[in-house]
Formats: C-alpha cells, sequence, structure tokens
C-alpha cells in the first residue's frame, strides 16, 4: 500500500511539474526576426511572470512597444503591440508557437495606415549570467 501511494505521490508531482513547465514556456528573452514588404526586423521580447499573469516588453532597435494581452496557452502566445516607428503609428497582433528554446508564428500589423503581415521566428536567448565573466 505505501507503494501505491508513494506512486501516486510521484505521479501528481511529475504531471504538476510538467503543467508548470508547459505554461511557463514563453517565459524568457526572445530574439526573434521577420522580414515585411523587403524590410529584415529584429525584435527583442521579454516575457515574465508573476502572481497576477505574465508581463512582456518589446523592442526593436530604438522603438519601444506596449505590449498588450499577453496569453500563453498549451505553447501558443498571442499578444499585441503598440508603438511609434519615425513619429508613426504602428500596431500588431502577433501568435506563436514556442517548441522548446524555439517560437514560430506571424503578426498582423498596421504601420502609418498601411496594413499587413509576416512570419517571423526566434530563440530564447541566453541568460546573462550563464556567461563566463571575462
Amino acid at each position: 500500500m505505501r507503494i501505491v501511494s508513494l506512486a501516486l505521490v510521484v505521479i501528481g508531482f511529475s504531471t504538476g511539474m510538467i503543467r508548470a513547465e508547459e505554461q511557463d514556456a514563453a517565459v524568457g528573452t526572445w530574439e526573434l526576426e521577420g522580414n515585411a514588404g523587403g524590410t529584415d526586423l529584429k525584435f527583442t521580447l521579454k516575457v515574465t511572470k508573476d502572481a497576477k499573469g505574465y508581463k512582456a516588453t518589446m523592442t526593436s532597435g530604438d522603438t519601444v512597444f506596449t505590449v498588450k494581452d499577453f496569453q500563453a496557452k498549451d505553447g501558443t502566445v498571442k499578444f499585441k503591440t503598440e508603438g511609434k516607428y519615425n513619429d508613426t503609428d504602428v500596431t500588431g497582433s502577433w501568435a506563436g508557437k514556442v517548441k522548446g528554446d524555439g517560437i514560430k508564428g506571424s503578426v498582423d500589423y498596421e504601420f502609418g495606415g498601411s496594413t499587413g503581415s509576416f512570419d517571423f521566428e526566434g530563440k530564447r536567448a541566453k541568460d546573462k549570467k550563464d556567461k563566463p565573466k571575462e
């Protein structure tokens, strides 16, 4: 009986750990790349999670985007961005699939009255504290 009880505890604990890991798959710093209209684009997306939920920030060069409605479930992420590039409003609706340390997806955007979409992909950046000190 003790073995059965111990096995149930281990299975329950393992299942909980797997669920927590799946839910936190989006957390980290992501280096994203895409191409819109022949222009190569690079973004840095930083995602954290606390008791209230996910929080994210996004930058591209000197442009800082406000990230809204960030959601992560079953390896899929969705969020919206707002910002200005050269004094022109730009918004985006992002959706992607996280697989390990990689992510792929697409974004629908509006920039200065024009709309479009592009695919993006990226990798989770290595934590700076993992790098050896010079």
